[in-house]
């Protein structure tokens, strides 16, 4: 084994081709962590899925059983690139073992969402028994618009 002088690096330079392939992998790694981390949880002893809107980010969606029914909360902030009023709500889906959606429920917010400030606005649904007992997972979507009559 020969000696490294001052200028040679003691350990094995990686090949482009391993340089790229570690990227690869952690570039790929980064993105699946990610995905797992913004589509569903758990929170409150439930399964919920959330589907953001191009104003709104939903957050903290928790959904439990409370008073003999499904409750479902959570908060929404505002996209900080977008001005002016939001025109999104909520629609709040029951999704049965079949993957049927057994109930939608048109959800404004508690609190009106800031027009320059990135604060945040609250929604709360609830399902009757019947629809809590046959779902077996809640989906928060923001949809377009006002809230339907």
């Amino acid at each position: 084994m020969r000696a490294a002088n001052a200028n040679e690096s003691v350990f094995n330079p990686m090949t482009s081709r391993e340089t790229t392939m570690i990227r690869t992998i952690v570039v790929a790694a980064a993105l699946c962590l990610g995905a797992c981390a913004t589509g569903s949880s758990m929170h409150g002893g439930f399964p919920v899925e959330t589907v953001d809107g191009d104003w709104v980010h939903l957050w903290n969606v928790t959904a439990g059983p409370k008073d003999g029914g499904l409750h479902v909360a959570g908060g929404a902030t505002r996209n900080p690139s977008r001005q002016g009023p939001v025109r999104e709500h909520l629609h709040v889906e029951a999704i049965g073992h079949d993957s049927r959606v057994l109930q939608v429920l048109d959800v404004p917010w508690n609190t009106s969402l800031s027009l320059r400030q990135r604060k945040t606005a609250t929604f709360t649904a609830r399902f009757e028994a019947e629809i809590a007992a046959a779902a077996s997972v809640v989906r928060v979507r923001v949809a377009d618009g006002p809230p339907h009559d």
